[in-house]
C-alpha cells in the first residue's frame, strides 16, 4: 500500500465517501469537507487516481467527481474476528504505556488501524473488558 500520513488517510477517506455518494462533489467542496486548500484535494484525488488507482474522474457536465465503477474500495485490510478481538485487547495494554516514548507512536498505528474497520463492525467493548485483564508488572520508559 502507498505510503501516507494519518491526516492524508482522514481526507482520502472522507473524499471516498463524498465520491461515493453520487454528488458529483467539486474540488472546492471536497476542500470544504476535508478543511483544506482546494489544491490539496487536488492533490488527494490525484493520489487516489495514481497511487490508489482509484477509478475516480471529473464529470466537467455535473462539475465534480464521480467513480466509474462503484465496486472500488479503498485498498484496505479484511480482518477477522480474531484480529479484531486481538486489536481490541492490545488498545487496552497501550495504556500502559501512556508515560512512555513508544505511546504516541502505538496511538498513531492504533487510529490508522481503526480507520480501516468496517462500518458494520461493533465490539461491545464493556463485555470484552469485563472478560480480561492485564497486569504485566510496571512499565519502564527509556534505555
Amino acid at each position: 500500500m502507498a505510503n501516507y500520513s494519518l491526516k492524508q488517510l482522514k481526507r482520502l477517506v472522507q473524499i471516498d465517501s463524498a465520491v461515493r455518494a453520487g454528488k458529483f462533489p467539486s474540488s472546492k467542496s471536497l476542500g470544504r469537507i476535508c478543511g483544506v486548500h482546494v489544491r490539496t484535494a487536488e492533490r488527494d484525488i490525484a493520489f487516489l487516481r495514481d497511487d490508489l488507482k482509484a477509478p475516480v474522474y471529473l464529470d466537467a457536465e455535473r462539475g465534480g467527481y464521480a467513480y466509474n465503477d462503484l465496486t472500488y474500495r479503498l485498498p484496505v485490510p479484511n480482518f477477522s474476528e480474531g484480529e479484531l478481538v486481538a486489536f481490541f485487547l492490545a488498545e487496552q495494554v497501550l495504556a500502559q504505556y501512556a508515560e512512555t516514548p513508544l505511546h504516541s507512536r502505538l496511538a498513531t498505528a492504533f487510529r490508522k488501524i481503526a480507520m480501516f474497520l468496517p462500518d458494520e463492525v461493533s465490539l461491545e467493548i464493556g463485555e470484552l473488558a469485563g472478560s480480561f485483564s492485564f497486569n504485566p508488572g510496571p512499565v519502564r520508559s527509556g534505555g
